[in-house]
């Protein structure tokens, strides 16, 4: 009887370390596929991230740019105005800007050119 005893606390200790094996190996690989989900989340995130802030980069670079266009004088810019967001509406401010001038009929190169010219002939007067 105590032999049988014997062999029922061996299979036991062998079926206790089987489980706990498992229990490891169900550990690591949910460990592994948490890692691995949360590593394509942070990137999949940057991704977007990185391709959002470029698209707005580059709208309102554009947008400086017309709008340093006007501030040199050339009016006759014309760009997308089809965004509905902050943008959208800065560009189509920036639109209306540079159509304003001609559409008022205001010479601004003529005028420039005349007062640089009155400039000029003021700096001869003695």
């Amino acid at each position: 009887m105590v032999l049988a005893a014997r062999e029922v606390l061996e299979k036991a200790e062998a079926l206790r370390a089987d489980q706990k094996q498992q229990v490891r190996e169900s550990i690591r690989w949910a460990t592994e596929g948490i890692l691995t989900v949360l590593a394509i989340t942070i990137a999949g995130g940057l991704g977007m991230g990185l391709a959002i802030t470029r698209g707005i980069v580059r709208r309102l670079q554009g947008a400086a740019g017309i709008a340093e266009a006007i501030a040199e004088g050339d009016f006759e810019q014309h760009f997308e105005r089809d965004q509905k967001d902050e943008i959208g509406e800065l560009s189509r401010l920036l639109q209306v800007m540079s159509e304003k001038p001609a559409d008022r009929g205001f010479p601004l190169r003529g005028a420039a050119f005349r007062v640089e010219m009155t400039l000029a002939a003021t700096d001869r007067i003695p």
